[in-house]
Order: C-alpha cells, then structure tokens, then sequence
C-alpha cells in the first residue's frame, strides 16, 4: 500500500468563516490511495476522507469526536447552509439531531465502506513499520491508539472525568466546530421544562472548587499531548450562569491557565456556557466586567424559548412574558456594553400557527430600532412529543426565511452536537 504522511500539517488558528473545510491547530494527515486520515497529536483519528471515486464530494468529510461520535459534513446546499445555520458546511451526527435537513450520510455505501476500512489501513500502516523513515517510526508506533475498543474506552474515561456526557454543546460552540473542553462547574438546572430532553430533572447544584480544580487535573492528563491544542472551553452543564460569580472566575482560570489555552498558539480562547433568563437578570456587571476583560472570547447562550404566555405555559417553562422580555432586554445591554462578551438565545419552534414566530419578532421590534450582528438567536424545532412540528423540508425553509428576513438580528436553526 502506497502511503504518504506528514507529520506535522498546521491548519487555522483562529475561528474562521470559509467555504472550505477548516481544520484547527496541529495534525498528522496519512494519505492511502483510498483514504485521507487526520489524526491528532496524540494518533488518534480525528477527520477522515474518502479518495475513491464514489466519495460523495472532496470537500465533504468525516469527524470524530473526542465523545467517539461520528459527524459527517455535507456541503448540500451550499448557499442555504450558511443562511440557515451560519456556517457552509452541515454536520450530520450519526444520531437524530440535525438529520431532517441533512439526509442519511451514514447509509451511502463510501461513508459505510470508509467506517469500516480504516482501522485496517492503520493496522497495515504500522506492519509497514521497519520500511518507513527513522523519524516517523516515533508517530507509527502511536497509531495503536486507533483501536476502535480503545477509543470508546477514552471516550468512557472523559465522561468518568466529568461526571456526564454532554448532551448538547452550546449552539456557540459552531464558532470552533464544537472543539472544546467541557468542565462541568454545575449538575442539573434551576427550571424543569417539560419539553426538555436534555436535563435530568434536578435542581442546580454547584460542584465544590476542590471538585473542579480534581477534574481539570485529571482533563490534562486526558488531553496528554493535545494539551493546547484545542481552541475551546466549555463550562457546563446545563446553567453553568448560574454558579456564583467567584467560583465561575477561579474555575475559568484554573482551566484556562492549567489546560494551555494561556499559552496555546490559537489567536484568542473561546468560553463557552449556558445560561438561564433567571441567571442573566441576577449577573451583577462586575461579572461582565471580568469576562469583558479576560483573555479569551466568552459566549452565553439562554434559552428564552418564547415571548408568548401561552406558548411558555405548554412548553412547561416556569417564566412569564414580562420576565422573558427582561432577559432579551439584559442580553441587549451586555451585547451593547462589553464587545469580548456575546449573549445569544434560544427560541423554539412549536406549531405550525405561528403564534410564537409571531411573538418572537414583536419582541426584537420593541427593542431594536435597526439591525445588529450581535445576539444570535437559535430557532429549535422540537425533535419529539406532541409538540413536535409538523411541516416538511420546503415549507420549514420557507418559514425560517421568513423570519430571517423580519428579523433584526441574526437568525439560524439550532444544530445540536453532544459530546
């Protein structure tokens, strides 16, 4: 077998917006004459490409994550990607999320062939040990770590870490392809929707310090050689806003400094959280302040869900319309106050009525005079249960321009990724 490799391919370091498939930090890329394989610092299989002609397109690809998910990144229809979602590529887990827009990847006969063949092409990579160059050997003998046993098993430890997988990154964490570090500072959630499918039903219960600064040791034990190499800080879990301003700052520095990303070559860090109407009206400005001035970018996403009374009382969310508008309002101030510091939010898709679309546009008229590209809102279908939508592709496509033409701030479908 025919194999080139180098050893160290240096892809962006700072969050781009491209009509290419972008890759972040370092990588090794092995290429066979049926396969191109990316692979961490560490060898372990990170994007994989089909060569043959059947591979739906060049530009498309596979993605493992460190949840040991697979994502495949359809250009489908270019231009509505970015329009819909904010970025040109789809990704299309191997799981019910995003799939009503992104067709089936995982049953086209190169994405199966592809799964399925390289490990076989790493094992015969490595039998090929003694004819490779001295300085390779080092990096081949690594590739052991591809066994598919040995990667669920990290994938098991990582959550051990934390103590949960993550069901659903912030929408944010689009910005660095969902490459990030998840620190949990908090378990369970201050409200208890009944259209949520993510929570677990607790209250919000803040993990102690001594517990997070165990976890980030035990992280960069994890991370081993991909230690700043990854762009990306996530403090979950589901209101992580919530926990105390002191205790957010010492568990965002410990992780900063502890995990490489105060020394890492990437531009500027990025932090990633959720947060509650009920914990962004409590943040004091000082928090803001702090985060305004830290070294890295913060993202807050809140789930608002509706500005509609009767669509909060049967999505089971305990806020009413008044205190709704007050977030969207604190969201505006922050976003206007402190440009390191971007809150967006969240908003559902219930009906087909339109009761909440409707809501939801009254809302941003009230408050915004003019356009703005600060404040993100995520439009989130509901996946299941009775309130699920009931419309196919065209016509959601046609309601989500709709609204994005109305709209004074940016727009895009909700594209959930767990870790």
């Amino acid at each position: 077998m025919t194999v080139s490799i180098e050893p160290s391919k240096h892809g962006l370091y700072r969050p781009t917006k491209g009509g290419f498939p972008v890759r972040y930090g370092e990588r090794v890329q092995i290429t066979t004459p049926e396969l191109t394989l990316e692979l961490d610092r560490e060898g372990r299989i990170r994007y994989l490409t089909g060569r043959t002609r059947e591979w739906p397109s060049p530009l498309e690809y596979l993605k493992r994550t460190d949840g040991d998910d697979w994502v495949y990144y359809s250009l489908g229809e270019y231009a509505d990607h970015l329009s819909l979602y904010g970025e040109y590529y789809l990704p299309c887990p191997d799981y019910p999320t995003n799939r009503p827009l992104g067709g089936e990847p995982f049953r086209r006969a190169p994405v199966i062939d592809a799964l399925r063949t390289w490990p076989e092409a790493l094992r015969e990579i490595r039998a090929q040990r003694a004819a490779l160059p001295s300085n390779l050997r080092p990096f081949v003998d690594r590739l052991a770590v591809n066994d598919p046993q040995l990667l669920a098993e990290r994938a098991r430890k990582l959550h051990d870490i934390i103590g949960s997988a993550i069901p659903v990154l912030p929408p944010d964490a689009r910005h660095v392809d969902y490459d990030v570090v998840p620190l949990i500072v908090a378990d369970g959630c201050r409200y208890g929707c009944s259209f949520c499918c993510v929570n677990d039903g607790r209250g919000l219960v803040p993990r102690p310090m001594a517990a997070i600064r165990a976890q980030i040791q035990a992280l960069k034990s994890w991370l081993g050689r991909q230690t700043g190499n990854v762009q990306g800080l996530f403090l979950g879990l589901h209101d992580a806003l919530s926990v105390k301003g002191d205790l957010l700052r010492r568990a965002a520095e410990e992780a900063h400094h502890r995990l490489g990303f105060d020394d890492s070559p990437f531009s500027r860090p990025q932090l990633y959280l959720f947060g509650s109407v009920d914990s962004l009206l409590d943040a004091e400005d000082r928090l803001f302040e702090w985060l305004g001035a830290a070294p890295w970018s913060t993202f807050i996403n809140v789930g608002l869900e509706s500005a509609d009374g009767e669509t909060l009382r049967r999505l089971g969310k305990p806020l009413t319309p008044d205190r709704v508008e007050a977030g969207f309002r604190r969201m505006l101030d922050v976003n206007a106050r402190w440009p390191n510091v971007e809150v967006t939010a969240n908003f559902v898709f219930l009906s087909d009525d339109g009761r909440s679309d409707d809501a939801m546009l009254e809302l941003m008229s009230r408050h915004l005079s003019r356009r703005s590209s600060r404040g993100t809102c995520y439009l989130s279908p509901l996946m299941s249960g009775a309130t699920r939508p009931r419309m196919g592709r065209r016509p959601l496509l046609q309601r989500i321009h709709r609204l994005q033409r109305a709209a004074p701030l940016p727009l895009h479908l909700y594209l959930i990724q767990r870790l």
